[in-house]
């Protein structure tokens, strides 16, 4: 299920080397559904050699590829694979081609990107020999574990060689991939872990697994050691050296599928009774990411695409697009009279993110700099701020906040002093954020229903500690609500709002009883007044004039 391993080099300051990224706390999760009709199981998923994302159907026999923008395309007739061959895995492989097992076909196969036509091979292999993972190996030619107790090497000629020796009968391997040591490390259901080098000497590991562990998924991990899904009883870690370490999940989660993450952490599927996504440090910690079964199915199968986002494959006919939320650190302080200069960094992984460092004499805060926009990039972006007008002799806490459509995320809490004898006065040269947020109403027509009505608003992304305020909702015109008295705008209702920066929502607008008598003599002209404060105190108000009234036929 696995790319070939790359290396990867990053170039950025020694200031952004010496910190470590803080984990995400949040993902946004845009399913790409299938053009299915039920009978549609996408099931491995690889990053490509031509920049896209490759998937595999198993109850169809069919193979897809979505590219970075979320369009898709899937085969079947004519793509050169056979029906009923239950596809398992995929993976690119050294030679530029992309390859994948065929579990009940007995075949491998190798699909060219350029014109998307599959080979099939199968001489060679075993009769029921059921190919399930599938990974480029280090000698050149593609590897892939046999369910029937086996581990294979198919050459870019296809040629196959199989290797028994040494793998204990029944243990029947899964998954399969490089490990940077140079040798192929696979996972065994019902025995351990285990490695084979590229002249096919196989050696077993179990020692540290738990009781019924049951491996399955495996991964290279940024560490250099290869990690490991348990199902329930959560993630593995094993050394090159074969030192097992297991890592348990909260009950209720399975874990299946795993991949390393563009944050150096490994990510993997739950696909149990609360599905979502996890993530677990190098260090062993993990973070879970429930997700709504009705929306997304049930995550099975995940790998990180070439553009610093994660792609998985869902029971529910989807391929599920991951974004994490961007990574924020603070970094240090130079004080200065009346202030000071801090530093950070901000990693947006595949979302455009802004930025903003919050300071105050107390970790409370209360102030923050005007918000700044950092694009998607192949790393940690190196930020920093002059904060001035701040009174001598005092602790100044401060922290580096970024925001994107998937979340927010918040560096350490950090001080500094500024110098004593040096007065700050007012203000100075500090950017200081002083734009109140514009909130974006999006629905020309809103449709009541149960005496309340739903108001679509957007808080700006820069805005990156978020909104607070109020939605209001009135005529748009002075009306006689009771058909006496001078002609009045009428409040027809007003609801709380609290949004997150660049977090699109729904507030729920209770309709006042002046607003229900107007409402049935029809469709109705209204005012969406929206009146928002952000974490500095700036204040902001939009407004739009909307059609309140039944759904068009």
């Amino acid at each position: 299920m696995r790319a070939v391993p790359a290396l990867r080099a990053l170039l950025i300051g020694a200031a952004v080397a010496a910190v470590a990224a803080s984990p995400a706390a949040a993902i946004q999760v845009t399913p790409i559904p299938l053009p299915g009709n039920g009978t549609r199981t996408p099931l491995g998923i690889s990053a490509g050699p031509d920049g896209r994302m490759w998937f595999v159907e198993k109850d169809s026999s069919r193979f897809g590829v979505v590219a970075q923008d979320g369009t898709l395309t899937d085969f079947s007739t004519g793509s050169g694979i056979s029906a009923n061959s239950e596809p398992w895995a995929i993976a690119a492989g050294p030679d530029g081609g992309v390859w994948f097992s065929e579990q009940l076909g007995n075949r491998i196969g190798r699909i060219d990107p350029a014109t998307r036509a599959a080979v099939e091979f199968s001489t060679g292999l075993s009769p029921n020999a059921a190919p399930r993972g599938i990974t480029g190996g280090p000698d050149g030619a593609v590897w892939f574990a046999e369910d029937s107790g086996r581990i294979g090497r198919i050459a870019p000629n296809g040629a196959i060689t199989e290797f028994s020796q040494g793998i204990t009968p029944g243990s029947r391997p899964l998954d399969i991939v490089t490990g940077a040591d140079g040798n192929l490390w696979f996972t065994e259901l019902f025995g351990g872990i285990g490695r084979i080098t590229p002249q096919g000497a196989v050696t077993e590991f179990r020692t540290g697994l738990p009781a019924n562990a049951l491996p399955e998924g495996i991964v290279a991990g940024s560490d250099g050691n290869l990690w490991f899904t348990m199902g329930v009883r959560g993630i593995g870690r094993i050394t090159t050296a074969g030192v097992i370490t297991a890592f348990p999940l909260p009950a209720g989660v399975q874990a299946r599928g795993i991949t390393a993450g563009p944050d150096g952490a490994l990510w993997f599927t739950d696909e149990d009774l609360t599905p979502g996504v996890g993530r677990i440090t190098t260090a062993g910690v993990p973070t879970l990411f429930p997700v709504a079964r009705a929306e997304v199915g049930s995550p099975i199968e995940i790998d990180a695409g070439p553009t610093r986002e994660l792609w998985a494959t869902s029971s529910s006919e989807l391929i599920l697009r991951i974004r994490p939320d961007p990574a924020a650190v603070t970094g240090g302080a130079v004080p200065a009279p009346g202030g000071g200069s801090v530093s950070g960094t901000v990693d947006p992984f595949a979302s455009p993110t802004t930025w903003t460092v919050q300071f105050g004499p107390t970790a409370a805060y209360g102030s923050a700099t005007a918000p700044r926009a950092v694009a998607p990039g192949p790393g940690p972006v190196a930020v920093g701020a002059v904060l001035a007008g701040l009174p001598p002799a005092t602790t100044i806490h401060y922290r580096v906040v970024a925001t994107s459509a998937a979340g927010s995320s918040a560096g350490a809490d950090r001080t500094f002093t500024t110098p004593a004898g040096a007065g700050g006065g007012g203000g100075g040269g500090s950017p200081l954020d002083r734009t109140g947020p514009r909130v974006r109403i999006a629905a020309a027509r809103l449709v009541p229903a149960g005496g309340r009505v739903r108001v679509r608003v957007t808080c700006p992304l820069s805005e990156p500690l978020g909104c607070r305020g109020t939605v209001r909702l009135l005529s748009a015109a002075r009306l006689r609500p009771d058909g006496r008295g001078r002609p009045r705008v009428v409040a027809l209702g007003s609801a709380p709002l609290r949004l997150r920066g660049g977090q699109p929502g729904a507030v729920q607008v209770t309709l006042t009883r002046a607003a229900r008598p107007l409402l049935r003599r029809g469709p109705l002209r209204a005012r969406v007044a929206v009146s928002a404060r952000d974490a500095a105190g700036n204040t902001g108000r939009t407004s739009r004039v909307v059609v309140l009234g039944p759904a068009r036929p």
